[in-house]
């Protein structure tokens, strides 16, 4: 009999790609055991719906032409639209979470129907980071999770957050890690509309059964181990108000990532195969990342300047409607002659790579990146050697701990008041990261021993993430 016959778990997402995709991998991973809905949404603005919709238009296609097993058990329910007005006002992420919100009705109705459906039992809710649905799932008797995508750092600050005094001193205190630099941490949090929602949520994360996190504990072992023992986070008397009395249990499962099944026949794959080993040094800013024209030029003269071969993902800015197509190579303010001048050791490339591959792949020595938490991991499973070079949101806080604390990446600091990063900036970060220094070998070195820790943790019985993910199945199979 097939295990995940009747076993469904209903997975909630924030609607926007960043969200999507590590949730989408999670659901992944539990299909040998369980079938599963995600409940989606049409986002409010036209930046997040587009990217949000071109994904899951992929995640279709890949079912119906049968190219992923994986997917054959999870079903994308499109919920109904509400009737909601975007106070522009307001932070991002309270939007969001007032979005959100909003669909409480849509989402109970659809879950009550999936109930109701013979031989169908929902185990589970596991949602993200907007908690109206650990409401939802209460009402309906189902045990509620988080699924946190980010770091364990991340989760600890949502769980015993600074208050907003403490982010105007020069360092702020982390439970579990290195004290960070008031301007590094996440720009929600430096936003007093952002804060409050953000306090908020974390604050009622101890309604659910449990928090997972796309981490395993050798790669941030002190932050983990002070989030398993929950007094750590103090009282929920405390004068501020933000600590948690109880935190439910957290199950470290990660790397949870997308690892390709099959070899990639896309362009810039079978341009590294002719690329000596451990030669190239990939540079990529994640699905959202962009610069402005001087930055271009100057990250075009560092690298065609350190000499070392490349592979450039530059995008363009989105546009309107939030789509975002090819980079127009000869528009987007590269020097004079650069493409021509680089062409036998380098290649410039103005869209969409895959990006697991690329890492996988022999000739990729370094990566300089943006420090989104997933591209991460991802570095990390390849033991791929990382230059942080973080843009928005949590980024610079995540460089900030994969420097300091773990030790897989270098950083790059730049001179300017305006945050450019100069040739001469990029040119060192590249030959250093590339091993033309001994920091670079130590972090090669490091990320080497955390690629094994990584596989350990998922691929065998007794490792931390396997144990932690089984021990998750089990308890809310006891329900």
């Amino acid at each position: 009999m097939d295990k995940a016959e009747g076993r469904h778990l209903v997975f909630i997402s924030i609607p926007i790609v960043g969200h999507l995709i590590p949730m989408v991998a999670f659901a992944k991973l539990l299909t040998p055991r369980f079938q599963i809905t995600i409940l989606t949404m049409n986002p409010p603005l036209p930046n997040w719906a587009a990217p949000s919709a071109a994904y899951l238009a992929s995640l279709r296609s890949e079912n119906n032409n049968n190219t992923d097993h994986d997917l054959s058990r999870i079903r994308f329910l499109q919920l109904p639209s509400v009737d909601f007005q975007v106070d522009h006002t307001n932070h991002a992420f309270t939007t969001m979470s007032r979005f959100i919100d909003a669909h409480k009705f849509n989402v109970k109705e659809a879950i009550s129907d999936l109930q109701q459906t013979p031989n169908v039992h929902v185990y589970a809710v596991v949602t993200d980071f907007v908690t109206s649905m650990i409401d939802v799932a209460n009402e309906l008797r189902i045990p509620a999770y988080v699924y946190f995508p980010s770091s364990a750092a991340c989760l600890s600050i949502m769980l015993y957050p600074p208050s907003q005094s403490q982010l105007t001193d020069d360092m702020v205190d982390v439970v579990g890690i290195s004290p960070v630099p008031a301007d590094a941490m996440p720009g929600l949090i430096t936003d007093p509309d952002g804060y409050d929602t953000f306090t908020y949520h974390g604050r009622r994360f101890n309604k659910a059964q449990g928090i997972i996190v796309n981490t395993f504990k050798e790669l941030e072992p002190a932050v983990a181990d002070a989030l398993s023992a929950k007094s750590v986070l103090g009282d929920a008397t405390s004068d501020d108000g933000h600590y948690v009395d109880v935190l439910p249990p957290v199950y470290t499962v990660g790397p949870v990532i997308s690892i390709p099944t099959e070899t990639s026949q896309h362009e810039c794959i079978r341009w590294l195969d002719d690329q000596p080993p451990l030669s190239v040094v990939y540079l990529c800013f994640g699905s959202m990342g962009w610069f402005e024209t001087k930055q271009v030029r100057q990250l075009a003269h560092g690298l065609e300047r350190s000499q070392h071969r490349f592979l450039w993902v530059l995008r363009c800015p989105s546009n309107e409607d939030g789509s975002r197509g090819d980079t127009d190579l000869e528009r987007i303010g590269l020097p004079d002659e650069f493409l021509k001048r680089t062409r036998s050791r380098g290649l410039v490339w103005g869209s969409w790579v895959p990006q697991m591959d690329i890492l996988l792949h022999s000739s990729v020595g370094g990566f300089v990146t943006h420090c989104g938490w997933n591209s991460c991991l991802e570095a990390v499973w390849a033991g791929v050697p990382m230059l942080a070079w973080p843009l928005y949101a949590e980024q610079k806080f995540n460089k900030c701990e994969m420097v300091e604390d773990m030790g897989v990446a270098l950083p790059i600091i730049s001179k300017d008041g305006e945050g450019v990063m100069d040739a001469e900036e990029v040119e060192k970060g590249v030959r250093c990261l590339m091993g033309e220094s001994e920091e670079g070998i130590k972090v090669r070195i490091r990320v080497t021993k955390m690629k094994d820790e990584s596989r350990k943790a998922v691929q065998t019985r007794s490792g931390s993430s396997y144990h932690a993910l089984e021990l998750w199945i089990q308890n809310i199979l006891s329900f």
